[in-house]
């Protein structure tokens, strides 16, 4: 009766620290109404980038694409935000110099 070795160990391959920072800009970009999210947008399109151009690993692609994505809704978020802010000011310039 023979014994067969065991298998070697699976070394997956790891998300970069970009993908994950992407990630994790993308939600605090979310959480704080934009603060985060040009960086989350940045890091995620440069993460891409360097996926597609083989500098990256794979296993990186889902984090990189969610912070994208998760980075424009905050900008459009923060944006949203500031006109509604700009409104209120015009509102209460325009209460204080007519009346």
């Amino acid at each position: 009766m023979s014994v067969k070795p065991p298998k070697p160990m699976q070394t997956g391959e790891y998300p970069s620290s970009r993908a994950i920072l992407a990630l994790v800009f993308g939600i605090l970009g979310l959480l704080s109404m934009g603060l985060f999210a040009i960086p989350a947008w940045i890091l995620g399109r440069a993460e891409r980038e360097a996926i597609d151009r083989g500098a990256s690993p794979e296993a990186g692609r889902g984090m990189a694409e969610a912070g994208y994505i998760l980075g424009i809704i905050g900008v459009v978020m923060l944006v949203i935000a500031a006109l509604f802010v700009l409104g209120w000011i015009a509102l209460i310039l325009y209460a204080i110099f007519r009346g």
